[in-house]
């Protein structure tokens, strides 16, 4: 939550974080080096990361710092769609709608 209580998120948090979103191409593991910003900006949208003006949509970024968080914690593998569906979802943390 680091940000939301006026701390500001250091500069390695800024950098995993980075490097954390860029796990979630539509392509997956195929997509290292294929550097396409139109392509990453229209998923970051249809993620609702990035609002359709550019801005970002700071609600769903944190919830899908909170996805990641979770997916670390089990040791699992982020993906595109698991993300997509988790940030499409209508429940908040509390699992009311």
């Amino acid at each position: 939550m680091t940000g939301h209580n006026a701390r500001l998120v250091s500069e390695s948090q800024q950098s995993q974080f980075a490097h954390n979103l860029q796990a979630f191409p539509r392509k997956g593991q195929a997509a290292e080096g294929d550097n396409n910003p139109a392509r990453a900006l229209e998923e970051y949208k249809e993620l609702t990361i990035v609002n359709e003006d550019g801005t970002i949509n700071w609600t769903q970024f944190e919830k899908a710092a909170h996805y990641l968080q979770d997916v670390s914690r089990k040791n699992g593998e982020p993906n595109f769609e698991d993300l997509k569906m988790h940030l499409l979802d209508n429940e908040d943390d509390t699992g009311q709608k």
